[in-house]
């Protein structure tokens, strides 16, 4: 039987110029926004059963942007640490 009881979501990239993925996303994005998400549904019935918790890091990079709806459909101008404070 397969069993979680706490999830860390601990990820972060940064790419000095913008990469895609295969499947249509800007990486840094996809890392530090989508995957932590993802993972957290997939493993969310799993967590439920054991009474699990979870537990997500994050910098605080965030607090000298403001968010851009533009900067998540990959419409603004890449620049590595600026995207970053996106994600």
């Amino acid at each position: 039987s397969f069993q979680v009881d706490i999830l860390i979501n601990n990820a972060a990239a940064t790419s000095a110029k913008k990469i895609i993925t295969e499947d249509g996303f800007e990486m840094q994005l996809q890392v530090n926004h989508f995957v932590p998400v993802y993972l957290t549904m997939k493993l969310l019935p799993y967590l439920e059963a054991s009474k699990g918790f979870v537990i997500t890091t994050a910098s605080n990079a965030h607090k000298r942007t403001t968010f851009n709806p533009r900067a998540m459909e990959d419409k603004t101008m890449y620049r590595i640490f600026k995207r970053y404070q996106e994600t």
